[in-house]
């Protein structure tokens, strides 16, 4: 658990009286109430993908001291903030209302995404007892190798495949570099954006396409209402 210098929280009273306070005013015009960084945790969570204390210590730390105002004006906008103190990660959703506009946008994952979110989840679960989940690319590439004759895969691209996926990964923040080439650490948001329940779904359709002996090659991206 990381140890963040907490800022001072905002007074209820910043819903409710106009802003007097210099500190919270930002030009001449601003009739905005929340303090910069509390406006700048909010800006974040709506870019996405996520805030963790491990990459955003000053944001993650304003979360822990203006939750409650945060998740109001996310509240506003049809938005849930999801946090998990554990893993020290914070995210928004969509709120769970049919009659409620879709706001955030989900990306569904193609096949072979698919087989590598499940490997990484598994990495991710297997070093929870370590500070940082770490995984090479190449070793990775050449253990998932062994999907490749599913549905008649070329090997040479599915390999080409694998690593686009990679990258698709690193856009998401799900994996990150670090230091040593080659070597990327996991983001434990990814235990909490994919739950026991969804990884369970995801493993249900790879085995019904390993199965049927569909082919692993849908590399097309499509974007979908989160649900």
């Amino acid at each position: 658990m990381t140890n963040p210098t907490f800022p001072d929280p905002i007074s209820p009273d910043a819903f409710t009286e106009p802003n007097e306070n210099p500190e919270y005013k930002l030009w001449d015009s601003d009739t905005g109430v929340l303090h910069a960084e509390t406006r700048r945790t909010l800006l974040q969570l709506l870019r996405g993908p996520y805030i963790s204390a491990g990459r955003h210590s000053n944001l993650w730390a304003r979360i822990l001291v203006d939750e409650k105002i945060i998740r109001s004006r996310l509240a506003d906008l049809y938005l849930v903030l999801v946090v998990d103190h554990e893993r020290e990660v914070a995210f928004i959703r969509n709120v769970d209302d049919d009659a409620a506009p879709r706001v955030v946008r989900a990306t569904k994952l193609t096949h072979i995404q698919s087989v590598l979110l499940l490997h990484l989840r598994q990495r991710l679960m297997q070093d929870s007892n370590q500070s940082r989940a770490i995984i090479d690319e190449a070793e990775t590439v050449e253990q998932l190798s062994v999907f490749q004759g599913v549905g008649g895969s070329d090997p040479a691209l599915f390999e080409k495949r694998v690593r686009a996926a990679w990258t698709r990964f690193e856009k998401l923040g799900i994996l990150y570099e670090t230091s040593t080439p080659g070597r990327y650490e996991i983001s434990p948001v990814l235990a909490v954006i994919f739950g026991p329940e969804e990884i369970r779904a995801i493993r249900r359709e790879y085995e019904r396409i390993r199965e049927a002996h569909l082919p692993l090659d849908d590399d097309d991206e499509h974007e979908e209402d989160d649900a």
